[in-house]
């Protein structure tokens, strides 16, 4: 989607954004792929203590519940 809004569709006084930026589109595909991960990670509850736990007993090599 960034890369058709980059490269294709004109948006600033008639030019694409990557001709009056000069920028390449994957500057502006990584930037808000970026803002993306930080707005999803900062609404999305955490995990509870007992996912917590399992992660940590896989992670050490315990034996886990089955």
């Amino acid at each position: 989607m960034t890369v058709i809004l980059w490269d294709y569709i004109p948006l600033a006084g008639g030019k694409t954004l990557g001709t009056v930026t000069g920028l390449y589109s994957l500057a502006g595909g990584f930037a808000v792929s970026l803002l993306v991960i930080v707005a999803v990670s900062l609404l999305t509850p955490a995990p509870e203590g007992e996912m917590l736990q399992e992660f940590d007993d896989v992670k050490n090599n315990r034996n886990i519940k089955t």
